[in-house]
């Protein structure tokens, strides 16, 4: 009959199956039950291991670990692209910023005065404007001090997370330049 126990150390962190034989074992080695090392082995990444009244208990960690704030921050830089791609207002209206619009945007610059006369534009909210190489380089030149501004928002609040007691709960949702859907 299969053992419901396994051995664990807590000093080491390691479970020691039955079916091996081992020479020796820590100091402090105990006897927990199965269903408490598969616990343990599935934790999420912000528990660690305690031993309470000889079970394995996990518990939320106190100290942020690394592994979390390189989460949080992979998530502010996700946010960051996101809104660099999410549009730039120009006077009254908003143009698209995706990679794909640049480039047309981009091209549209370099013909300048070439621009073919009448052409019609689309802006963010589905309405056209007359496009001219004047209205080409605001939308570059709006669209650059935009990244600037969004590239410093997602700093700030890079920093200011990695100095965060809970870099899970910090909140990065506010302080950033306006977009198309805010």
């Amino acid at each position: 009959m299969e053992s419901s126990m396994i051995k664990y150390s807590p000093s080491t962190g390691n479970f020691y199956p039955a079916d091996i034989n081992y020479s020796s074992y820590p100091a402090d080695i105990i006897e927990v039950p199965l269903a408490d090392a598969a616990a343990a082995l599935s934790r999420a990444a912000d528990e660690r291991i305690e031993v309470q009244a000889g079970r394995l208990v996990m518990v939320k960690n106190t100290v942020p670990t690394d592994a979390a704030r390189d989460r949080v921050e992979q998530i502010i830089k996700s946010e960051r692209d996101r809104r660099v791609g999410a549009g730039v207002a120009v006077g009254n209206k908003w143009f698209h910023t995706d990679t794909f619009s640049r480039a047309q945007q981009l091209g549209l610059s370099a013909l300048g005065k070439a621009i073919p006369a009448n052409t019609q534009w689309k802006s963010m909210d589905g309405s056209c404007v007359l496009m001219t190489a004047t209205l080409a380089n605001q939308i570059l030149a709006a669209a650059v001090q935009q990244d600037i501004a969004i590239f410093a928002a997602a700093d700030r609040h890079i920093a200011l997370m990695r100095t965060s007691p809970d870099p899970l709960k910090y909140d990065y949702s506010q302080g950033w330049p306006p977009s198309f859907r805010d």
